[in-house]
């Protein structure tokens, strides 16, 4: 930004406050993807690589195609043309769902290692409960 400040404060005094506006403004990126290469990387996609995801289409784009863009761009051109379609959400680890209807239906039973009593080694608790209730019904 600072390296700009002497630029900014002669096109200020050149041009007054037209000097300050940002030019690049309404026209295209000059990194931008061209659209033949585009239309290249979804014919290969529909014809060649149909199935692979994106990031494996990429990998072949890149290797065997010459191609020097980014992956996040691959992946967004794939979404955006319907070549895509979204993983699935995964789950929360605990899922939370809904208790069994009666006791008796489900029982739980979970065991771990603790030091439970002082200065005695690790003993392992068994506790099974069930479901419905959350009633006890063993622990040794």
């Amino acid at each position: 930004m600072a390296s700009d400040v002497p630029a900014l404060a002669s096109a200020f005094e050149d041009e007054g406050e037209a000097g300050l506006l940002d030019r690049r403004l309404g026209k295209a990126s000059g990194k931008r993807v061209p659209s033949d290469r585009s239309d290249e990387v979804e014919a290969l996609y529909r014809t060649r690589y149909a199935g692979f995801t994106a990031k494996h289409f990429h990998e072949h784009l890149v290797k065997e195609h010459n191609f020097s863009w980014g992956y996040t761009w691959t992946k967004t051109f794939l979404y955006s043309k319907g070549l895509l379609e979204k993983a699935k959400r995964r789950g929360a680890h605990r899922r939370k769902r809904e208790r069994r209807p009666l006791p008796g239906m489900m029982l739980h039973q979970d065991g771990s290692m603790h030091v439970w009593l002082a200065g005695q080694p690790a003993l392992d608790l068994i506790v099974t409960l069930d479901d419905a209730t959350s009633a006890i019904y063993s622990r040794f």
